[in-house]
C-alpha cells in the first residue's frame, strides 16, 4: 500500500521519464532518482512504498527486495509505475517461472556501476534536478563483473574514498560517493586489451538471458528447459541420466524432477547446465528443440550422448600421475576445479575417484594461497609506502584518489578487505611523517587526510 503522503488525485504524481542510455533500469534506480528529483528522503519514499507482511525493508536490503523476483519485487515495480509511470520493469521477474522464488545470493549485497557509462551519462544535458545518472538493472546480479557496452570491469568502490557503495545514498545525488561526494565516473575499474576480450565476451553470452532486453525472455519459463532435458534424455538414453546428473553436479531425483517441472532451477545449477552442455550462452537453453540439440556439444553427443563416466575412466591414467607430481612437490598445487576442467572430468568424478588426494591437494592449495596472500600484503606496504613518499614529496594530500594514482596499476586490491587497505595506509602515512630521512623544512602535515588526523 501507498500511505496518503505519496497519494495525489493526479496520475503519476511523481512523474519520472526513462533514462536515456539505460536498457533496463533497476528499480532501486528508479527509486534513487525519484527521491533525488522530488526530494524526498529516501528512507521515507520506501517504507510509504512497500509493505509486506508488516515487513519494510531498509535501504541495505532494499536491492535483494526490489530487484529480484519476489512478489516483493512486482509490488515495487506495480507502485513505482502507479507513482512515475515508469513501465520498465526493473527486477527479473521475467525469471520467476524459472527459478522460482529462490533470491539468495542473486542480488548484489553493494553497488556496482561502469564508470563509462557513468562518465557518458554526465556529459548529456538533462533539466535542472534530474539525476545524472541512472542503473542498468545487471549491473545489480552477484555474478555480474563487466559492462556488456564497454567491455570493461564493473566498479565497486569510489575512486578516492576506495568505499562501496549502498544502491542509494540517502546524502548525495546518484553517482555520486555516498562517504566522501566524489564523482563515481572516476572509479577505478579495468578495461581489457583485443586479446583478453574473448574470455570478457564469452562470460557475457554464458549470461545473456540477464542482459537488458534480451530477445528471448519471454521464453524463459521451466516448461521449455524440461522439454528440452526430455528431448536430451530421449536422444541418449534412459541411460544417460546418471551421467547428465554428474556432468549438471546434481542428483538424478533432481534430474527427473525437472523434466517433471517439479523442481525449480536455482542459479548455481542453471550456470552448472550451462556449462556441463557447453552451450554457447544460457539462452540456448530455451531455444527450440531442433536448435537445442544442435547447439549441444557434438563432442558429447558422439561419445554415446553423454556418456561422461567412460570419457572420465579413460582420463584416469593420465590423472593420476599428474596428481602424484603436485603431492611431491613437482607441481604448483591448483585447485580441484582446475584439475577438473584440465581433463574434462567433473569436480565429483575427480573427488570419487581420488578422494584422500584431493583432500591433500586442497590442503596444499591453501597453504599456497596464504603464502601468496602474505606476499601479496607485503608488497602492497612496499608500494604503499612508495606512493605515500611520492605525494609527499609532489605535496599532494594522502587521501585514496592521490594514493591510488601512485600505486603500481598491476596491483591487485580487490582481494584486501577495506579495513587492511585502510590500515596499510594509515601506517604507511605514520611511518612516512616520523622518517628521519624526508625533508622537515616542508610542511606535510596538510597533507594528513581528515580520517587520520580525527583518528590521532
Amino acid at each position: 500500500m501507498i500511505t496518503n503522503k505519496f497519494i495525489s488525485k493526479k496520475p503519476f504524481p511523481y512523474l519520472l521519464e526513462p533514462h536515456v542510455g539505460v536498457d533496463t533500469e533497476a528499480n532501486t534506480s528508479i527509486i534513487a532518482r525519484v527521491s533525488w528529483m522530488y526530494r524526498i528522503k529516501p528512507n521515507d519514499f520506501v517504507s510509504s512504498l512497500i509493505v509486506q507482511n508488516n515487513y519494510r525493508p531498509g535501504l541495505s536490503d532494499l536491492a535483494a527486495f526490489s530487484n529480484s523476483l519476489t512478489k516483493g519485487s512486482a509490488q515495487v515495480s506495480n507502485q513505482l509505475y502507479f507513482l512515475t509511470g515508469h513501465r520498465c520493469c526493473g527486477s527479473y521477474l521475467n525469471l520467476s517461472s524459472l527459478i522460482g522464488g529462490e533470491v539468495r545470493g542473486l542480488i548484489s549485497r553493494h553497488k556496482k556501476w561502469c564508470r563509462y557509462c557513468y562518465e557518458e551519462s554526465m556529459l548529456i544535458d538533462r533539466p535542472l534536478g534530474v539525476a545524472k545518472v541512472a542503473d542498468e538493472l545487471y549491473w545489480s546480479l552477484s555474478l555480474s563483473r563487466f559492462c556488456h557496452k564497454h567491455r570493461c570491469t564493473l566498479s565497486d568502490r569510489c575512486g578516492k574514498c576506495f568505499m562501496r557503495q549502498p544502491y542509494i545514498s540517502s546524502l548525495y545525488e546518484p553517482g555520486f560517493c555516498h562517504s566522501c561526494g566524489a564523482t563515481l565516473a572516476k572509479s577505478v575499474c579495468h578495461t581489457f586489451e583485443d586479446g583478453e576480450l574473448e574470455s570478457v565476451v564469452r562470460y557475457l553470452s554464458e549470461m545473456d538471458i540477464f542482459l537488458p532486453e534480451h530477445e528471448n525472455n519471454h521464453n524463459l519459463n521451466m516448461g521449455i528447459f524440461s522439454t528440452n532435458i526430455r528431448l536430451l534424455i530421449r536422444e541418449c538414453g534412459e541411460n544417460a541420466v546418471p551421467e547428465l546428473a554428474q556432468c549438471f553436479g546434481i542428483s538424478e531425483d533432481t534430474l527427473r524432477d525437472w523434466c517433471k517441472e517439479r523442481h525449480f532451477l536455482s542459479l548455481d545449477s542453471l550456470l552448472k547446465v550451462i556449462k556441463g552442455l557447453s552451450l554457447p550462452c544460457a539462452s540456448s537453453l530455451f531455444d527450440a528443440p531442433e536448435l537445442f540439440l544442435a547447439n549441444v556439444d557434438p563432442q558429447l553427443n558422439k561419445q554415446f550422448n553423454f556418456n561422461v563416466k567412460r570419457r572420465a575412466k579413460s582420463a584416469w591414467q593420465e590423472i593420476a600421475p599428474y596428481i602424484a607430481e603436485i603431492l611431491s612437490g613437482a607441481r604448483e598445487p591448483e585447485t580441484r576445479k582446475s584439475i577438473a576442467d584440465r581433463f574434462e572430468v567433473s569436480v565429483g568424478m575427480l573427488e570419487n575417484a581420488f578422494k584422500s588426494e584431493m583432500t591433500l591437494i586442497s590442503q596444499l592449495y591453501q597453504q599456497k594461497r596464504n603464502v601468496e596472500r602474505e606476499d601479496s600484503r607485503l608488497l602492497l606496504i612496499k608500494e604503499m609506502d612508495a606512493a605515500v613518499r611520492r605525494c609527499g614529496s609532489r605535496m599532494r594530500s594522502f587521501d585514496w584518489e592521490h594514493i591510488l594514482s601512485q600505486l603500481n596499476k598491476s596491483l591487485d586490491l580487490s582481494a584486501i578487505d577495506i579495513v587492511e587497505l585502510d590500515k596499510i595506509r594509515k601506517d604507511s602515512i605514520l611511518k612516512y611523517l616520523n622518517s628521519d630521512r624526508r625533508d622537515k623544512s616542508r610542511d606535510v602535515s596538510r597533507l594528513v587526510p581528515d580520517d587520520l588526523k580525527n583518528d590521532d
